[in-house]
């Protein structure tokens, strides 16, 4: 394939690159098609575009949140599915989900295989039922449903789909088959999370973790 050398053509960025020949007829930039726009431009642009968290592009700490490294070293977006598996929120709201499903503060049992898991291992995880995300699209209105959610394994949150249908006769038992039917309803309409939201939903589960804790006496089981 034959590839020709560009220069970016966003003020302030120089990058030169190459691109497929074909390109340069399909160059955006009218009556200069030897211009486009870099990786690195476009990935700017993806960041202030994004709608999945608003945030301050200021801040160079706040911005750095939503972008991680390659095996090579390269930067690179991280993706809605990443952002929100590693935010603040997640990580205390899934912790009391675990908390609260165990038998003594270190031992979980898994919702659909009942195998028994530490609370603190990397293959003891939280599985929604009605999935974030879900092919290309994602549902964050029952993200943070207490009652959407249940400790699992990783070989069936990771490997085996969630099994939703086990996931599910469980989260009946716990619940009755009317909470079910209302968040299968709350699924269906358009709900965004920002940062706001996700800082607060990130204080009231630390609190419950460790108002749970205090309750049953238990120590905190992620405490080196």
């Amino acid at each position: 394939m034959t590839t020709i050398e560009v220069t970016c053509c966003n003020d302030g960025c120089n990058n030169r690159f190459r691109v497929p020949e074909y390109a340069r007829s399909n160059s955006t930039i009218k009556n200069n098609p030897d211009k486009q726009e870099c990786r690195i431009c476009k990935n700017k642009k993806l960041l202030r575009q994004s709608t999945f968290f608003e945030r301050d592009h200021k801040s160079k700490a706040n911005t750095n949140k939503y972008i991680t490294r390659t095996k090579s070293g390269k930067k690179r977006l991280k993706s809605p599915r990443e952002r929100f598996y590693s935010s603040t929120a997640w990580k205390w709201f899934s912790r009391y989900i675990l908390l609260y499903y165990s038998i003594d503060g270190t031992v979980v049992q898994c919702s659909t295989c009942d195998t028994f898991k530490s609370v603190n291992d990397r293959e003891c995880h939280t599985g929604h039922w009605i999935k974030v995300f879900d092919g290309n699209s994602s549902n964050y209105a029952t993200a943070f449903e207490f009652t959407n959610l249940g400790p699992q394994c990783s070989k069936c949150n990771n490997y085996m789909g969630g099994r939703e249908r086990l996931m599910a006769n469980w989260l009946k038992e716990q619940h009755g088959q009317e909470e079910l039917d209302r968040l299968q309803m709350l699924s269906k309409h358009p709900f965004k999370l920002d940062d706001f939201t996700l800082q607060q939903i990130a204080d009231e589960y630390r609190t419950k973790v460790n108002q749970l804790l205090e309750e049953r006496g238990w120590k905190n089981p992620w405490k080196k």
